[in-house]
């Protein structure tokens, strides 16, 4: 594959992965809890901590902040999510392309769970005040669970 091609394939992948963000559609996974957990703020820095694809076929693959995927270094700023105490947030895709989505936030009618507002639609994304994660489906890309960590 020559170089631009894969450059080309690289902007075209980065857009993709930003719209996981962006599709209202999205499947979030519940974050996982602790009974008797002492009860995390939920304002801060969320930064990358993991991503597991599962193509059409099958094949799976988990890559971690530190690992390279294709052309890409995936560092703990490869996505980075900010909850901040006046209601907005900020998501954050940096990969061939950064790509930087302004949000609002509040906390879920449901435990466990954060209310994003993006574009005037709302959807849960599950976080305990250390972990947010989610999963993304879509018949022609495969799945995509991403795990982020507060820093």
């Amino acid at each position: 594959m020559s170089g631009a091609k894969r450059e080309e394939n690289m902007k075209k992948l980065s857009v993709i992965l930003a719209s996981l963000v962006l599709a209202l559609g999205l499947v979030f996974a519940a974050a996982c809890k602790e009974e008797g957990a002492k009860e995390q703020p939920l304002e801060g820095t969320y930064t990358f901590e993991s991503l597991t694809y599962t193509g059409e076929d099958g094949t799976s693959v988990t890559l971690r902040a530190g690992q390279n995927w294709l052309v890409a270094a995936l560092t703990e700023d490869t996505f980075t999510f900010e909850l901040r105490e006046d209601g907005t947030a900020t998501f954050t895709v940096k990969l061939v392309l950064t790509v930087t989505m302004d949000l609002k936030w509040e906390e879920s009618e449901e435990e466990g769970y954060i209310d994003i507002t993006f574009d005037g639609a709302t959807e849960k994304f599950p976080c305990d005040g250390t972990t947010i994660s989610y999963t993304y489906h879509d018949v022609s890309f495969g799945d995509a669970s991403v795990t982020m960590k507060k820093k």
